[in-house]
């Protein structure tokens, strides 16, 4: 338990604040603490920490902190509302794909036999063809191309692509299952962020810098430097700061840099800096729209490049096919 001693102690204090710095001796701790532009107050102050030690203690209200930590807060919800955003549009984009893509498979296994069906005919004719010339070259040739050529090539694309159709049209309420598993996964991770974020940043009302030193024979030893954050509830949170950084940062730093510093916050960040829900609003629509319109292109451009694929880079494209496409994909027609 710790207990703060009023009227007395002044002797330790005094031997605290005219007490060297460990690493700057022409700093002594009064020196390097008091009069600083980042203090709204400050105060000195004894107790007894929990061993029952003569202890000092002091304590600076930083000026400004709890604007530039509300601004901070916004940022940091705005960065994880975006990050998540795009997280959650790219898996709404898979789990689309995956609804279209058994009718897709089926589509480009159709146009596989479709394929085959056309190579078997022209083989069958041009088979016809030799065998009024020859009929033992007919039948060898025949016997090469079924394995070799272009209709070996045919059946097995059109075999594969069965067999693709089959699998996606199996597999997919399991595929959907898994992908909505890991967006509800990333919707955990995004509300356990933002409580985080309100845990560190939020309802904040006063934030002060506090330094204690164990006083013995008049001997100073540093014990523990920190901020403790009080907030709208009456809850105090304290955490821990590297005693000789601080101290370094505030020799040089001594006005609002200083609070960014010891806050953690970046340079950048200032009170009252925020993105108003309007033009969040705004920017966020504009984002999607241009998101979606590069979604539906990349639809129409895999099926494209999906038929290519199966068929061959030669293979013709049907205006109607294309027509097709554009349709499922969203886009208009040309």
């Amino acid at each position: 338990m710790t207990i703060f001693l009023a009227g007395c102690g002044s002797s330790d204090i005094a031997t605290v604040k005219n007490a060297s710095l460990p690493d700057v001796q022409t700093h002594t701790y009064e020196s390097a603490l008091s009069g600083r532009a980042s203090c709204e107050s400050e105060e000195w102050r004894t107790f007894k920490d929990d061993s029952n030690r003569p202890s000092v203690e002091y304590r600076c209200v930083l000026k400004g902190a709890p604007a530039l930590m509300a601004s901070m807060r916004t940022r940091r919800i705005n960065e994880t509302n975006k990050e998540f955003q795009n997280y959650y549009q790219a898996f709404d984009q898979r789990i689309e794909e995956a609804k279209r893509s058994p009718a897709e498979e089926a589509d480009r296994a159709k146009q596989a036999q479709q394929k085959l069906a056309q190579i078997e005919a022209e083989e069958t004719k041009a088979n016809q063809q030799f065998a009024h010339e020859n009929p033992i070259s007919a039948m060898r040739r025949a016997a090469i191309r079924n394995e070799m050529g272009s209709l070996a090539s045919a059946r097995s694309i059109a075999e594969r692509s069965q067999a693709a159709a089959s699998d996606t049209a199996s597999n997919l309420e399991r595929n959907l299952a898994s992908l909505r598993s890991e967006k509800e996964r990333y919707e955990r991770d995004e509300k356990n962020t933002l409580t985080e974020i309100e845990r560190s940043f939020g309802n904040v009302t006063k934030v002060t810098q506090v330094f204690q030193w164990v006083v013995n024979d008049k001997k100073v030893f540093p014990n523990w430097a920190g901020i403790e954050i009080q907030k709208q509830d009456g809850a105090t949170v304290r955490t821990s700061r590297n005693w000789t950084m601080t101290i370094r940062d505030l020799l040089h730093h001594r006005g609002d840099d200083h609070v960014h510093y010891a806050l953690d916050i970046p340079a950048d960040v200032t009170p009252g800096q925020f993105q108003t829900a309007e033009i969040a609003e705004k920017t966020s629509s504009s984002v999607h729209v241009h998101e979606a319109e590069n979604s539906k292109e990349a639809c129409y451009d895999n099926k494209l490049k999906g038929f290519k694929s199966g068929m061959g880079d030669d293979a013709p494209v049907s205006n109607d096919m294309m027509q097709e496409w554009r349709n499922q994909c969203g886009l208009p027609p040309t």
